[in-house]
């Protein structure tokens, strides 16, 4: 880049190809090639400009968190903290209108700075307005829009002869535009017959001639490649994601969970079938280019063109009124409102009241989102006397104490979400919801059971974890509820437990979350029931659970307060992470606890959680009397740890070491596949590792050590270690003062460390190590920390 050039505007026509441009130089920052800023700051501003939210993305952007402080001149002055004291490189992507840097908190860039402000928008009189070098895109020459085409259509539909003269026609129709091209050309696959190609082609073209103006023509481009989906329900698909505000990571998770819901995927033999079908058509809307995936393929996004395309459809045909992340303070009008309306998206707002006596007249509206207007305080029950159609009412992450009767009313109502709604105590009678589906009262404050949960015989859902004031779950509910596919009841109360009877009579249930007591567990998880289930989360015991970690892993069981060296306990075969809080009499030494050492369930392991165990002192040592691996074990030739990949060992005051080794080796694979360790609050703790038992843990990612204040050294060599390292030493010509071995941790990307109060190295020998892409050292005094590269 140009030294003198501090701020560039890139600016052009939507879908041209500003955003993609961006990416690439964003990425070439990020490697750091042939530049010289000290790191890059990607931020979406998107068409509504809302100062608060761009001053949260640049701080998350840097791995910071501004969301508590609500002063925007305090805010600006954190930003400018951040920001200020590197060079830096701020892409901010899709500007609509001048940006006030001051108010924000990003500092002018100057030559002296040696930062540089680079923005994307479809005005060139943004640019100018501020202070860019303007840079127009320009659409693709015919030659580029070409290469482009033929390249995303594939050479299969290329190799047959009659059709390219045809296809280059198709291209052409397309006028150079990036977008319009891969939309088209994705949509256009596998079609091999010169009938179909001329019919796009006259499709086309009487599309774009029948409108005036450069953007409807743009829009008439995207809806053929809109109006090549031949199934109705996957239109609808892609038309739903509109609900979601400009440029919003839709995660792909929850977009199938709601496509389900709205009927848009059908009827399977499980809700497993029908979410893997619903990733199918995710798959399908990307593979044709009308959504983009993100780079985990966890989530999508709408290019602004494409959800402007499906809001132009749906001011038509079906109805939708999207008000979705706009900052509205307050409701749209009642005269908004339109009868013919079938669903309404205003997430995302600052909507905190609805004035009493509300009452729009939407006899045909099925779909209503209100989540995440987070100062919403309460809905007046008029508000929904002429909603009769409703089926799906959304008003997770708000902050409503009370849902109005009028709810009570809704017999059609088949999802009624409430996620979130953390004050929520009072939700009226649902006996007359009958088609209700799904219901989910995740993270409410509700004391008791909604009356009439047992007259919901059509509930595939229930969702009651963290509902932490929930003082008890009626027994004969879960019998009425025959069709309960997800059952979640993960509650902080003990009281709020299930029988294992009730739980396997629901023949069609395939995931379960919540408590049993022990005699319960042990029964169902030998039970046939079990076996059904692709995804448990099993409490056993009581409410000790102050530090259950959330897990990845599909089939978890939390042990809370159990007496696991008297009581029977059954580990489950399959069973994926354990989880062990609050006994304090377990012994010295894991390996004491003939459930966790020679329980063959344990071999199948993926993440284990140590927590509030209070005898605990280490991992294995070769002084306990269940050192040695038993018969059944040995039988398999492996440690019972070895497929371990995520240890957590939290809030153990006597744990010392991992491994109390006394010169004996370990069982052979122990921890061999380790790739994340956690340490946290051990106060006994000095040090972690030593050379020799480095040797076990070539597969460690990630290394996080927290608040362990008596920490000095991460990895010391023993004095056998010592002893021999001086002894090999004496030997040679070089070296001669060392007495550390050189360690390697080939896989390592990450490393933190955390108020360590006495740490004064992490190594006092040589370490060879990746350089770690996270390094994070907080609250330490003294580190000497150097990573040195093997120069071979």
């Amino acid at each position: 880049m140009d030294e003198e050039i501090r701020k560039i505007g890139v600016y052009g026509m939507g879908g041209v190809g500003k955003t993609t441009i961006l990416k690439h130089i964003n990425n070439q920052l990020l490697k750091k090639e042939n530049v010289k800023s000290d790191y890059a700051i990607w931020v979406t501003v998107s068409k509504e400009l809302n100062i608060f939210k761009l001053q949260n993305d640049i701080a998350l952007a840097l791995k910071e968190n501004i969301s508590t402080e609500q002063d925007e001149t305090r805010r600006a002055g954190m930003v400018s903290e951040m920001i200020g004291s590197k060079k830096y490189v701020l892409i901010l992507d899709d500007v609509w209108e001048k940006i006030d840097l001051e108010k924000v908190g990003i500092p002018e860039p100057t030559r002296s700075s040696g930062c540089k402000l680079i923005l994307t928008s479809r005005s060139s009189d943004v640019c100018r307005y501020m202070g860019c070098k303007e840079f127009k895109v320009e659409v693709l020459s015919k030659e580029e829009a070409w290469n482009l085409f033929s390249d995303k259509v594939g050479q299969d539909v290329l190799n047959v002869p009659s059709l390219e003269p045809l296809v280059k026609q198709v291209a052409e129709e397309c006028a150079g535009l990036p977008l319009a091209i891969v939309a088209i050309a994705c949509s256009m696959r596998k079609v091999y017959t010169k009938h179909q190609w001329q019919n796009a082609l006259n499709e086309l073209k009487d599309r774009v001639n029948s409108v005036e103006g450069r953007e409807n023509e743009v829009f008439e481009r995207l809806e053929f490649s809109y109006n090549r989906l031949q199934d109705l329900k996957i239109k609808f698909c892609f038309l739903y994601c509109s609900l979601y505000p400009e440029d919003y990571d839709i995660p792909s998770e929850e977009l199938v969970n709601f496509w389900i819901i709205e009927g848009l995927v059908d009827e399977m033999r499980s809700r497993k079938d029908q979410f893997d079908r619903g990733l199918t058509i995710v798959d399908m809307l990307v593979n044709n280019c009308l959504l983009q995936s993100s780079s985990d393929n966890t989530s999508v996004k709408m290019h602004d063109l494409m959800r402007d395309m499906a809001l132009k459809i749906t001011r038509k045909n079906p109805r939708f009124m999207v008000k979705a992340g706009m900052l509205l303070r307050e409701l749209p009008n009642e005269e908004e409102w339109g009868e013919d309306l079938e669903k309404v998206s205003l997430m995302f707002n600052n909507i905190s009241q609805i004035p009493s006596g509300t009452s729009p007249s939407c006899p045909t509206l099925s779909t209503l989102i209100l989540r995440d207007n987070r100062g919403l305080a309460s809905v007046p029950s008029s508000f929904f006397e002429n909603m009769h159609t409703l089926r799906i009412l959304d008003l997770s992450s708000t902050l409503i104490e009370n849902l109005p009767n009028s709810v009570s009313d809704l017999e059609n109502l088949t999802a009624l979400l409430l996620e979130h709604c953390y004050k929520l105590i009072d939700v009226p009678s649902l006996a007359k919801l009958r088609s209700l589906q799904v219901l989910d009262l995740t993270g409410t404050a509700i004391k008791e059971v909604p009356q009439g949960m047992d007259s919901l015989v059509n509930l595939k859902c229930l969702y009651m974890d963290h509902t932490n004031k929930l003082e008890m779950f009626p027994s004969g509910i879960l019998p009425r509820l025959s069709h309960l596919q997800h059952l979640g009841l993960r509650s902080g109360s003990e009281n709020v437990a299930v029988r294992s009877e009730e739980v396997e009579g629901l023949r069609e249930l395939e995931e379960f979350k919540g408590r049993m007591y022990l005699h319960d567990y042990n029964r169902y998880v030998t039970s046939r029931h079990y076996g059904g289930l692709s995804r448990y989360c099993i409490i056993v015991g009581g409410s000790g659970s102050r530090t259950f970690w959330v897990s990845k892993c599909m089939k978890i069981v939390m042990l809370s307060q159990c007496n696991l060296i008297n009581d029977p306990i059954t580990l489950p075969h399959g069973i994926e992470c354990l989880q062990i809080d609050g006994y304090d009499d377990m012994g010295s030494c894991l390996c004491d606890v003939p459930l966790l050492w020679t329980n063959t369930a344990i071999l199948e392991l993926k993440e284990c959680g140590i927590f509030h165990c209070g005898s605990v002192e280490c991992i294995w040592s070769s002084s306990s009397t269940a050192a040695l691996v038993t018969k059944e074990i040995e039988e398999v030739h492996c440690s019972p740890l070895q497929s371990l990949e995520i240890l957590r060992i939290h809030s153990l005051p006597n744990f010392s070491a991992l491994f109390m080794c006394g010169g004996i080796a370990l069982p052979r694979g122990t921890l061999l596949n380790l790739k994340q360790l956690d340490i946290y609050d051990c106060p006994k703790l000095k040090t972690l590792f030593s050379p020799r038992l480095l040797q076990h843990f070539h597969n460690l990612k990630l290394i996080c050590i927290w608040h362990c204040m008596q920490m000095e050294e991460v990895i010391t060599a023993d004095d056998e270690e010592r002893n021999a390292s001086n002894s090999n030493h004496s030997s040679s010509n070089i070296n001669q003062d060392k007495d550390t071995a050189d360690i390697t941790l080939p896989m390592l990307t990450s490393l933190t460390l955390c108020d360590l109060r006495e740490l004064k190295s992490i190594y006092s020998g040589m370490m060879f190590v990746p350089l770690p892409s996270y390094l994070s050292l907080e609250e330490i005094n003294l580190i000497p920390l150097f990573f040195n590269r093997d120069p071979n």
